[in-house]
């Protein structure tokens, strides 16, 4: 039995292949449902207190009764390493799919009687190499062992193309709206295959929860704020008033595709409160978020260098295409190209994968058919030759072989001949010829070269270096030079390469870094590819740190004491390793200024190093999600998965003692002496010391990401710009001015005067704020003069 499978973010669905080849839906419901069909499965999990794990809507209708046992929406945190906590079990994001994935193999299984031979997973096309193998991990652990991952926007082309709506020689635009996330690809079909004409764009998180969580606040802003406080009060009354407004978001979302109001009333306790929703509100809300597609639709046309009117049609896939003002907004969009949305758009990329099957014995069957034609040619271009019995004769066929593949190889040297050259050699190495077997070898290492080639030209590409600073803002570094006076940007791209202001880093000429970090009295340690560290120091310059399998590092701005986590959970440092050494399963690290803190896979906590102030306190911390260890004050802070905050260590005057009130809380930073909470709605909360005013982001809205420096706070907002506050001398804080960041970060250094402001524009610029208005710079052999205003200057280097 042929399967495909496509996960999503809010809904999974699943097909196998029938008798006639043509792709069937499998009833994989655990329960009616008042969304979808028997053919979606809400991708949600509930843990029984037994242990038992329920999935689809068996989980959503056992959420009310317990919270904090129920999880949706974890394909977003895919490839994190957090573990998530429900109940008395920890999961990561790739265990639930395991359950998602057994439950869908038992369905098929049951239904045809038949074991699974084939699955064909499908992902977003953003998908990298680490979230793909979590896919299949999971997929392996849930019995799946034969599996193939095709990526969404050409299993959705395919099942347009199988509907008999597309032709040959068409280009098409693939949009994919769905829960999660929002993928669009330019595809071409010619010659019965289906290639992208360049690199998948999108916007990770865009989908239809985004438009849910507008109409949820919109929601919770209609209840009175002394109500809201009562329920706050019992945190499962909170989160069980979180579930029923969710539950009556996505029902108000889909009951206003075809009306054009929705009215409710949201339950507290024994009190009922009104709720009326507009169309025409809610599409207000909706347009910023359905904007970001279109913008994204603009800029992969422009990147494939063609116009709009060059698209044959733009083909609508994923659930959130249905609603109306999405599909208004495309065709404007689109202008007289033809939008396409005929068939089941919440099906189509399950469908469409199953006929990758097909699909793929069509095109090797095409390819055979071409390479026996050119044998065929080659065979009748040769003088005939009269095959002998004996070894003479072997060694003149071998010969004539090895040179046909000689000629292959040194001629033209596309890759089409090397695929030609491979195969004479082949013939030649079956008859004896040892120097056939010295030309497959070259042909493999002159692939592997253009791999790596390849690799990295697709690294370094303008979407993709942007998305990655997106998604690793702390690949960007600030570091002081050799007396500690002044800051040095660093930052690795996603090619491995490293780019410094810090002659002593150029100088190292580092390559193929996966993670760095600072240490200012030295300069940086990075860790390569191969799990090795490496410490540029200023007195001994380049040094191997003697660490092994390494992926990860932490380090403290104040001290340069450098922690690395191995792949397997173990941690090494450059002091206390004798400590350490009995730690397990360590999924991030956080350094202060003597000490050591470590979240456990399983929620749990571990510390070491100086205790001076109960900073090491930490046990009986469970259920973490993260952890944050002061720069310089002694002090330990905690997010827990149920969005509350918790704390050890330093407290002078109770200062932080507000933290223990923070609910919903999605991040936390940690500057010398406050801290600084971003909560689920985009606001921000801060505790600690407030001397330079460090703490004053009560009236911050709209941000998406925070950053603590030593004595100040930043905020990048959703739109791009920044808000800052806190310790300002010659414009520290002075970024309000800037736009269209993608990534923000701010330096922890010893001194106050040396706080700083690092951020990435959208256009691969960095800006960075500096008591330094003039300063010369000596990069990549060029002497660079820059000369700015305060309180901004333009580092001397894109990123491309």
């Amino acid at each position: 039995m042929i399967v495909s499978i496509d996960i999503g973010t809010s809904y999974s669905s699943m097909c196998v292949m029938g008798p006639d080849g043509k792709a069937k839906p499998v009833d994989i419901s655990t329960g009616a449902s008042m969304y979808g069909s028997k053919y979606s499965l809400p991708s949600a999990v509930f843990v029984e207190d037994n242990g038992n794990v329920l999935v689809g809507q068996a989980a959503m209708n056992s959420r009310k009764r317990k919270p904090q046992n129920f999880c949706m929406e974890f394909k977003r945190n895919l490839g994190q390493n957090i573990p998530i906590l429900l109940g008395n079990r920890s999961f990561f994001p790739e265990d639930l799919y395991t359950e998602l994935f057994r439950h869908m193999k038992s369905c098929a299984e049951k239904a045809s009687s038949q074991p699974i031979e084939k699955a064909y997973l499908t992902h977003p096309a953003s998908f990298g190499k680490m979230k793909k193998e979590k896919i299949l991990s999971a997929a392996k652990a849930a019995g799946l062992f034969n599996v193939e991952l095709v990526d969404e926007p050409t299993a959705a082309a395919m099942s347009y193309c199988a509907a008999g709506l597309v032709k040959d020689g068409q280009t098409l635009l693939v949009y994919d709206f769905g829960g999660g996330t929002f993928d669009v690809s330019i595809i071409k079909y010619e010659g019965g295959k289906f290639s992208p004409l360049v690199h998948p764009d999108g916007v990770e998180h865009c989908g239809g929860i985004d438009i849910d969580r507008l109409i949820y606040q919109d929601m919770l802003s209609k209840i009175d704020s002394d109500m809201l406080e009562q329920v706050n009060k019992n945190p499962l009354n909170r989160m069980r008033l979180e579930t029923q407004l969710a539950e009556l978001a996505i029902k108000a979302k889909h009951h206003l595709s075809s009306a054009t109001s929705f009215e409710e009333e949201i339950q507290i306790g024994f009190d009922m409160v009104p709720y009326s929703l507009k169309l025409d509100r809610l599409n207000s809300m909706a347009a910023p978020i359905i904007g970001q597609t279109i913008v994204a639709c603009r800029r992969i046309v422009q990147t494939a260098g063609i116009s709009i009117s060059e698209l044959s049609s733009i083909l609508m896939v994923g659930g959130t295409s249905r609603v109306p003002l999405v599909q208004e907004m495309v065709k404007q969009f689109a202008g007289g190209v033809d939008t396409l949305s005929s068939i089941d758009l919440e099906l189509a990329v399950a469908k469409g994968a199953i006929g990758f099957y097909t699909y793929v014995r069509q095109v090797e069957q095409k390819e055979k058919d071409q390479q026996s034609d050119v044998e065929k040619t080659e065979r009748l271009s040769q003088p005939p030759c009269r095959i002998q019995d004996d070894k003479e004769a072997d060694k003149k066929v071998a010969q004539g072989y090895y040179e046909q593949g000689k000629r292959y190889f040194e001629g033209t040297g596309v890759p089409q001949s090397y695929e030609e050259a491979m195969r004479w050699y082949r013939l030649a190495a079956e008859k004896g010829d040892i120097q056939a077997e010295e030309g497959i070898q070259e042909i493999k290492k002159l692939e592997e070269q253009q791999r790596k080639q390849r690799k990295k030209e697709e690294a370094l590409k303008p979407e993709n270096i942007l998305r990655h600073y997106r998604d690793h803002a702390d690949d960007l570094i600030l570091i002081s030079s050799k007396n500690g006076g002044g800051c040095k940007v660093t930052t690795v791209m996603p090619d491995g390469t490293v780019l410094s202001e810090d002659e002593e880093v150029l100088k190292a000429g580092l390559y193929d870094i996966v993670s760095i970090g600072g240490n200012p009295w030295s300069g940086i340690v990075g860790i390569k590819d191969n799990g090795t560290a490496v410490m540029i120091t200023a007195r001994e310059g380049t040094k191997d740190l003697g660490w092994t399998d390494v992926s990860n590092i932490s380090s403290c701005f104040m001290s340069g004491l450098v922690a690395g986590i191995r792949r397997d959970g173990t941690v090494v440092a450059t002091s206390f390793q004798k400590e350490l050494d009995s730690w397990r399963d360590i999924v991030s690290l956080s350094v202060g200024y003597d000490f050591i803190v470590g979240l456990r896979k399983d929620g749990t906590v571990a510390a070491t190093g100086s205790n001076n102030r109960g900073q090491c306190n930490i046990e009986g911390w469970k259920d973490m999600v993260s952890v944050e260890a002061g720069s310089n004050y002694d002090f330990t802070v905690g997010l827990k998965k149920d969005g509350r905050v918790i704390f050890t260590g330093s407290n002078d005057n109770g200062a932080f003692n507000d933290v223990y009130t923070w609910r919903d809380i999605v991040n936390i930073k940690a500057g010398n002496n406050h801290i600084v909470g971003l909560k689920a709605d985009g606001t921000v909360v801060a505790a600690g010391r407030n001397n330079q005013g460090q703490c004053e982001v009560g009236k911050w809205r709209d941000i998406v990401s925070i950053s603590c420096g030593t004595e100040h706070t930043v905020g990048l907002k959703k739109d791009g710009t920044l808000v800052a506050t806190g310790y300002n001398p010659n414009g520290r804080c002075d970024v309000s001015e800037w736009k269209d960041i993608i990534a923000v970060v701010t330096s922890k250094l010893n001194a106050a005067s040396q706080d700083v402001t690092v951020g990435i524009k959208k256009d691969g610029t960095i800006l960075c704020t500096d008591f330094r208005s003039k300063m010369e710079y000596h990069l990549f052999g060029e002497d660079k003069l820059i000369i700015t205003p305060m309180p901004t200057r333009t580092l001397p280097w894109s990123l491309f």
